[in-house]
C-alpha cells in the first residue's frame, strides 16, 4: 500500500475478528475442562495435552505454513483456516471416545496456524506504514480478547446446551466471519510474490537471519507462561477453592482481558521511539515478578492479582514481537514466512505450557513448585529481547 493510500481500518477490524474466533477455539476447552475430563475420563496430564493439542501442527509447521501464505496468497489462507475450525469445530461435538476429540483439536489446530500466519500479512497490505505498528499492536489483541470473551460466556451455553453447544456456536461464528471477511474485497497474494524460487530456497531465505529467531524464542517463552496460567486457573479455582465453574470462569476471564492492555499500550510506545527488544526485556522480568507472587503463599486476592499483572505486563511483549516482523523480515516477499517462524515459536510455547505446569504439580503435589518453571522462561525471554536489540542494530531510542 503507498503512502499516498489510506489505512482500510474495517478491514483491520475484521481481522482482528477473525483471530478472535481463533483464539476463541483454542480457549473454550479452558471453561469446558472439567466438563470434558469427567465425559472422556480424562486425567490431569491428558486434558493439559488435549489443550495443547491445537498447536502440534504450529508447533511444528508455523514457518512452512507462513512460506506457503507468501507464495498461495494470504487471503486463501485464511479462508481455508476459518472454514477448518468451523468444520472440525461441529465433528467434535460428535466424539464419544478420546481419539475423535483429539483429532479434532488437531484440525483446530491447523485452522488456528493458517489464520494467525495470514492475517497480519494481510494488514501489512491493508495499511499504510505510518499506521502499520499501531495496526498490528491492536492485531495482538486477538488472543486475550478472543479468549476471555470465550471463557466468560462459556458457561451460559454449557448451561444451556453443554460443551457441545459451545463447539458449534463457535462453529456459527466461524463461518459468519469468514462470510463477512469474503465481502470485503481483502488483498489475496503480497506485493513482491515468491511463487516463482523454490520452496526451500524461499523457506531458507526467510529463516536464515538471526532476527526472526530471537522473536520467535521470546514469544516461545512468553506464550509458554501465558497459557499455563490460562488453562489451569478455572481447574485451580474449582479444584482447589471450590468456586463455581462460571464464577472460575469469570475470574479468568477478567485475567485473560488484562493482557489486552499491555497490547495496546505497546502501540503507543513503539510511536514514542521504544525499541522492539527493550520492552520484550522489560515486559519480561515484570512477567518473573508477578510469577513470585503467583506462587508464593500469600493470600489469594494478592495472588489473583498478580495473575491479572502477569497477563497486563505480559502482553506488551506479544505486540512487540509481531510488530518487529516487517522491521526484520529480510524482503517484504518474507513477512508471512517470519510471521509462521514466530507463530511456530509461539505454539512451541502453548504446547509446551500446560502439560509441563500440570506435571510439575503432579510430580510434587504443590502449584507454587511451578515457579521456577515461570522463572527460567522469563529470564530466557528476557536474554533474547537483548539479543533482539543487538542484531537489528538499531539506534539508542527512550528507555523506559
Amino acid at each position: 500500500m503507498s503512502e499516498d493510500a489510506k489505512t482500510r481500518w474495517l478491514a483491520v477490524a475484521a481481522l482482528v475478528a477473525a483471530g478472535m474466533i481463533a483464539a476463541g477455539h483454542i480457549f473454550k476447552l479452558s471453561p469446558a475442562m472439567p466438563m470434558v475430563r469427567a465425559d472422556f475420563g480424562l486425567d490431569l496430564v491428558a486434558g493439559g495435552w488435549l489443550f495443547s493439542t491445537t498447536n502440534i501442527l504450529a508447533a511444528l509447521t508455523g514457518v512452512a505454513a507462513g512460506v506457503t501464505a507468501d507464495r498461495f496468497g494470504y487471503r486463501r489462507v485464511l479462508f481455508f483456516g476459518l472454514t477448518i475450525m468451523a468444520v472440525a469445530s461441529a465433528l467434535a461435538t460428535l466424539a464419544t471416545a478420546p481419539p475423535l476429540l483429539f483429532l479434532c483439536r488437531l484440525l483446530e489446530g491447523a485452522g488456528f496456524l493458517s489464520v494467525v500466519v495470514s492475517a497480519p500479512s494481510l494488514m501489512v497490505s491493508e495499511t499504510i506504514p505510518r499506521d502499520r505498528p499501531l495496526a498490528l499492536s491492536w492485531w495482538t489483541v486477538y488472543s486475550p480478547g478472543g479468549g476471555s470473551l470465550t471463557i466468560l460466556l462459556a458457561p451460559m451455553v454449557m448451561r444451556a446446551v453443554g460443551w457441545q453447544g459451545l463447539w458449534l456456536t463457535l462453529s456459527g461464528i466461524a463461518v459468519a466471519v469468514l462470510t463477512l471477511l469474503a465481502s470485503m474485497g481483502l488483498k489475496g497474494r503480497p506485493h513482491h510474490g515468491t511463487r516463482g524460487a523454490p520452496f526451500h530456497r524461499t523457506l531458507i531465505a526467510a529463516v536464515r537471519h538471526p532476527g526472526p529467531w530471537c522473536a520467535a524464542g521470546a514469544f516461545a517463552l512468553y506464550a509458554l507462561q501465558y497459557v499455563a496460567v490460562m488453562a489451569w486457573l478455572p481447574s485451580f479455582l474449582v479444584a482447589e477453592r471450590g468456586l463455581s465453574i462460571a464464577l472460575a470462569a469469570a475470574l479468568t476471564a477478567v485475567v485473560m482481558a488484562s493482557n489486552i492492555s499491555g497490547n495496546l499500550l505497546t502501540g503507543v510506545l513503539l510511536r514514542a521511539g521504544h525499541r522492539h527488544g527493550s520492552l520484550i526485556t522489560v515486559s519480561s522480568v515484570l512477567m518473573a515478578l508477578s510469577a513470585l507472587v503467583i506462587f508464593s503463599d500469600l493470600p489469594d486476592l494478592a495472588r489473583y492479582v498478580a495473575c491479572a499483572a502477569l497477563s497486563a505486563t505480559g502482553g506488551v511483549l506479544p505486540a512487540a514481537v509481531l510488530a518487529s516482523a516487517p522491521e526484520i523480515a529480510p524482503h517484504p516477499a518474507y513477512i508471512g514466512a517470519v510471521n509462521g517462524l514466530i507463530v511456530q515459536g509461539t505454539n512451541m510455547g502453548l504446547l509446551a505450557g500446560p502439560p509441563a505446569l500440570a506435571a510439575v504439580v503432579a510430580w510434587s503435589g504443590q502449584w507454587n513448585d511451578g515457579l521456577w518453571l515461570f522463572l527460567i522462561a522469563a529470564a530466557g525471554a528476557a536474554v533474547l529481547g537483548l539479543a533482539l536489540n543487538k542484531v537489528t542494530g538499531a539506534a539508542a531510542t527512550p528507555s523506559l
